[in-house]
């Protein structure tokens, strides 16, 4: 499976491997990140209009749910749809709306806890990052 992306102008096709690697490198790097934040810093806007960073952070552990199971994938979009309006707005609002009750340090010691999972969808297995997929 390849997972595809673009990078500058050039487009780039990643092993599903190599994603899990790099995702699990960034979400490291995210949880040290919000390790660091105040109180205050929670509350900070966004430049999503009427987010705060607690709420970016929600839709963060959303998406990367999202994208770790077919299973959630299937709840969160069925959920979208029945929202309503255009797609992603309703998706990131089911993913807010799912963590926005979660405490920062729940928010980041659950993403601390995050297995990056990939998924072969011809075999139906799920693999760990840094584990070759099946």
């Amino acid at each position: 499976m390849l997972l595809f992306g673009f990078i500058g102008l050039a487009f780039v096709a990643l092993g599903v491997g190599v994603s899990a690697v790099l995702a699990a490198e960034e979400y490291a790097a995210l949880t040290a990140q919000l390790r660091e934040l105040s109180a205050e810093d929670w509350r900070r806007a966004t430049c999503c209009a009427g987010w705060d960073v607690h709420a970016m952070v929600c839709h963060v552990v959303g998406m990367a749910e999202f994208a770790a199971s077919p299973i959630e994938q299937a709840r969160q979009a069925l959920k979208a749809k029945r929202r309503g309006g255009l797609f992603i707005d309703a998706l990131t609002a089911v993913q807010v709306d799912k963590h926005l009750q979660d405490t920062s340090a729940e928010l980041v010691e659950g993403h601390a806890g995050w297995r990056i999972q990939t998924w072969n969808s011809s075999s139906g297995v799920a693999s760990q990052a840094g584990s070759p997929p099946p």
